[in-house]
């Protein structure tokens, strides 16, 4: 989302990662009732954009990655898949990964 452009949900904290040049923005919603803290990302490739958001819960976290990546970007997922062996992880976004049942006729990222 561009920065002349705000983008407002009442009883949620934002987290976002605006557009540019070489991204697409990317946005991470909290109810604000909910404990939460934007983390430093981890790095999971050249291109590929990353945004992590640590929820608070009551005597744990859940560190919440969202993920770009383009179609000509390869993920490298080590780093990331690390941290999902220490802490509770969701991992959402949008891995333009094609599945030859539905497209078949899309090579494969």
């Amino acid at each position: 989302m561009s920065k002349d452009k705000q983008f407002r949900l009442p009883g949620y904290q934002q987290y976002s990662v605006s557009k540019g040049p070489n991204s697409h923005g990317s946005m991470i919603l909290v109810r604000v009732t909910i404990p939460s803290s934007e983390v430093e990302p981890v790095h999971c490739g050249d291109g590929v954009e990353a945004q992590d958001v640590q929820i608070h819960l009551a005597n744990d976290s859940l560190v919440v990655y969202n993920i770009y990546k383009p179609p000509p970007k390869r993920l490298k997922a080590s780093e990331l898949l690390t941290q999902a062996t220490q802490e509770f992880v969701l991992i959402t976004g949008d891995f333009n990964a094609h599945h030859l049942t539905i497209n078949p006729t899309t090579t494969m990222n």
